[in-house]
């Protein structure tokens, strides 16, 4: 194994125990785990309907595409991110706009945050990618574009977020 492997391995084992510690933490500060009510449990379960159903075709189409060779404009980890987002882009967009993303306990100033920080972190992560010229590597996109997409994708979670909200507060003053 090389240490490039070994690596990536602990790279990701950190960021895991990260994020764990980070849910914890935010658990705490809700005084418990998220509470859906019964509505929103069934819009999640149609989102998470439609974002399996999303990652199923767009691997069909790539399995059917690439059937004797591997793409040559991606790498493969590259390939299977791409799948991964979309799908949970589907599911986000649909929950947010569907007044199912966050919980009872959840407070729209802390989402907002969660959007715009983790989307401007990976957006800042991307671009110094770019800079330093490692998400193309001999003419293929590698995983390293991947905080570009993960930015993108936040980001257009915080404006769907906002859109939502706003369109909400413009509904309630007509009524």
């Amino acid at each position: 194994m090389s240490m490039y492997t070994i690596g990536m391995i602990t790279g990701i084992l950190a960021a895991a125990l990260i994020m764990a510690l980070f849910a914890k933490r935010i658990n705490k500060i809700r005084r418990g785990p998220c509470k859906y009510d019964e509505r929103q449990e069934l819009v999640r379960g149609r989102g998470f309907k439609y974002g399996f159903f999303t990652l199923m075709a767009y691997n069909l189409v790539l399995g059917t595409a690439y059937m004797d060779a591997a793409p040559e404009w991606c790498d493969m980890l590259m390939q299977n991110i791409i799948g991964v987002v979309l799908a949970v882009s589907v599911f986000g967009v649909y929950c947010i706009w569907n007044d199912a993303y966050m919980s009872i306990n959840e407070s729209p100033s802390f989402v907002y945050f969660f959007f715009w920080g983790i989307g401007g972190l990976n957006l800042f992560s991307g671009v110094m990618n770019l800079v330093h010229g490692s998400i193309v590597e001999d003419g293929r996109l590698t995983f390293r574009g991947s905080n570009l997409m993960l930015g993108a994708i936040f980001v257009l979670f915080g404006i769907v977020f906002w859109m939502r909200n706003h369109s909400r507060n413009h509904d309630e003053e007509l009524q």
